[in-house]
């Protein structure tokens, strides 16, 4: 390991001799991880080509973390960063400028992590990347745009409230001892977010529950592009900005899982 402009340099990944892709690993000084690939001209590839750019972020926590209380608070988070920063305030922002820019993006949660994913046209790659990364330096997260995606989550939960493998998944959840949070109903709906919660304190604990979880140290970010691994490196001068926050603890007001 070496570290260069306050940059770690790790280990890179193993591969087959056949992959002709070149890796780059590297730690900032923020703890946040990055996987740089980058795609030789050669390297063929069925599903992806030259002129577009693939990005995914995945943050070390899930459903698993939600408040008994406020079921589907990890799943309502997802949401509610898409809904502009300070930097770029307006709603969707980045889903405007992705789709707009020959991309597509989308988020999910699970139970013990959570993924944002897109993919663009490389010339925008920066733009794209700047504004992605403001979902987690300074999102908005205002008291209009929850209502809005507490309808969101509410029309998602009805959409697929008779999809069988949701139904399984609930039945297995089910059996599992009440404590523990494989118990939850991890989705989330107007029950979880709306009706059994003041708006006030859910505002304060999906706030918090940002700051406490959705930190530098728990992301792992990887870029395939074909830009060079030093041009990628570059681009950490916009995510080195990602911190973390201290925040109080949200399970002041309800208690940690068990």
């Amino acid at each position: 390991m070496r570290i260069t402009s306050a940059v770690e340099i790790l280990e890179n990944p193993k591969k087959f001799p056949s992959d002709r892709k070149n890796y780059k690993l590297i730690k900032l000084e923020n703890g946040l991880k990055a996987l740089l690939i980058k795609k030789q001209g050669n390297c063929k590839d069925i599903e992806h080509n030259d002129t577009i750019s693939y990005v995914a972020l995945c943050i070390d926590v899930g459903s698993f973390e939600d408040p008994f209380e406020v079921q589907g608070l990890c799943h309502f988070l997802e949401h509610m960063v898409f809904m502009g920063s300070e930097k770029f305030p307006k709603e969707n922002e980045f889903d405007q400028y992705i789709k707009s820019r020959n991309g597509f993006d989308n988020a999910m949660t699970e139970c013990e992590f959570t993924i944002f994913y897109f993919k663009v046209d490389t010339e925008h790659l920066h733009g794209a990347l700047e504004r992605f990364a403001n979902f987690f330096i300074s999102p908005l997260m205002s008291l209009e745009s929850m209502f809005r995606e507490m309808e969101a989550v509410e029309s998602e939960f009805q959409n697929n409230v008779n999809n069988d493998v949701h139904r399984v998944n609930q039945l297995f959840a089910s059996m599992v001892r009440d404590t523990h949070p494989a118990s939850y109903f991890t989705w989330g709906n107007h029950k979880t977010l709306k009706t059994d919660i003041a708006l006030k304190d859910l505002y304060f604990i999906v706030h918090e529950f940002r700051k406490r979880f959705y930190k530098s140290n728990r992301m792992n970010l990887c870029i395939q592009t074909s830009l060079g691994l030093e041009a990628q490196q570059r681009m950490k001068n916009v995510l080195r900005q990602v911190k973390n926050e201290e925040a109080k603890n949200v399970y002041d007001i309800y208690p940690a899982n068990d």
